[in-house]
């Protein structure tokens, strides 16, 4: 044990260099590599286990008291395998559709490190938008953040009177808080459209393919995510 994190500390500056050319260049980023290889598709995987436990860690503030984190890391790591595997799937099954053959290592690899990189994002956007909460709204953050059934978790995101009976009428903070979780699912998905770029040239195949194939991709994966979220309901 001590061996293997003596070695995830010592990958950890090459894992931010990483994490910033994702970012900023996501397309650039997989140009430069040989994705299809099985060294690279092994370094992607490390990729994205390192950025699911910053992203747990990043979160663990804001955990209920009775979340034990173990079990949450556990839960996380299939979860993970499940968004990744259908996710990647979701993209190549797309292009596979319009016409596209690249093999199917290389869409994997490229969605590996893009789902990394996101899973690290979203996390501090979240804590920046909780942390706003926390300190001005401490009650009703205590009330965010509480442990509830799926089913309660469920109605109190399509029913707005039965949410506002939870935790409190919509304030200034909540709305600002909200603003910073919805500039963050605006800014990955400009992102996202320019990492698609990525898939388009392992395809080999033209802009109004590759339109059609996010589309596709979209909905392949629209399906899954809703199939999954019942499956995390019906666990809680």
């Amino acid at each position: 044990m001590k061996d293997i994190i003596e070695k995830i500390l010592a990958y950890l500056p090459h894992y931010f260099v990483e994490l910033g050319q994702v970012c900023a260049g996501p397309k650039r980023f997989i140009a430069g590599r040989d994705v299809n290889s099985e060294e690279i598709f092994a370094a992607s995987l490390v990729f994205l286990a390192i950025s699911m436990v910053l992203g747990i860690l990043i979160q663990t503030p804001f955990n209920p008291p009775n979340k034990d984190l173990w079990i949450g890391f556990g839960w996380t790591a299939v979860e993970t395998m499940f968004d990744v595997t259908s996710g990647a799937l979701a993209v190549y099954f797309g292009w596979w559709i319009v016409g596209g053959r690249a093999r199917p290592r290389g869409f994997f690899t490229s969605y590996s490190y893009f789902s990394g990189a996101s899973y690290v994002i979203f996390p501090v956007f979240s804590l920046v938008a909780l942390s706003i909460v926390k300190v001005l709204e401490p009650e009703r953050f205590e009330k965010i953040s509480q442990r509830r059934p799926g089913s309660e978790q469920f109605k109190m995101m399509v029913d707005p009177v039965f949410s506002a009976s939870v935790i409190g009428e919509p304030s200034t903070t909540l709305y600002v808080a909200y603003a910073i979780v919805w500039a963050a699912i605006l800014l990955w998905l400009v992102w996202f459209i320019v990492a698609w770029g990525a898939f388009r040239t392992l395809s080999g195949r033209s802009k109004i393919r590759s339109f059609f194939a996010f589309l596709l991709a979209f909905v392949f994966f629209y399906i899954g995510s809703i199939a999954f979220y019942f499956i995390d309901l019906a666990s809680d």
